[in-house]
């Protein structure tokens, strides 16, 4: 238990470092779109596959939540969509 709530604090501090990242590019001008594009083509590929993850929370019906649905696709990767 306690190594999976290790882990998970892991994903969330580097979630929220991202979101906290771009709000700050934006604050100083820089596209939200470009930053990520940057953040997402050099940091995140070595964390996660946010993209992949996105595509899956989607086809699993989790397009209208917010960030914690990649939870439950990290919880059950195996899961098909419905």
């Amino acid at each position: 238990m306690l190594f999976n709530t290790a882990l998970l604090g892991m994903m969330y501090a580097t979630l929220n470092g991202f979101l906290h990242a771009a709000a700050l590019a934006d604050s100083a001008g820089v596209p939200v779109a470009a930053f990520a594009d940057s953040a997402l083509g050099w940091f995140m590929p070595v964390v996660l596959d946010p993209a992949g993850l996105a595509e899956q929370a989607i086809a699993r019906g989790h397009g209208t939540e917010n960030c914690f649905a990649l939870f439950e696709i990290l919880k059950n990767p195996a899961a098909q969509a419905p």
